[in-house]
């Protein structure tokens, strides 16, 4: 998988974001705690916030995802 960061420092410290994930075959992952979830093929969007500082800054969780 490519990722484009470019444009990462342009971004203000703290906000929302939300991730678009496209599953081109139905798939099954174990999810931490929430167990093991099958998957359909298609789209899903994963949103969150990014409020704190250091690792928790919007910065970082979109370069870590």
């Amino acid at each position: 998988m490519k990722n484009d960061v470019s444009g990462i420092s342009e971004l203000s410290a703290t906000g929302v974001y939300t991730l678009l994930l496209h599953v081109s075959k139905d798939i099954t992952l174990t999810i931490g705690r929430l167990g093991t979830h099958k998957f359909s093929d298609g789209y899903y969007t994963y949103t969150r916030s990014a409020l704190g500082k250091g690792s928790t800054c919007l910065k970082h969780r979109i370069a870590r995802h």
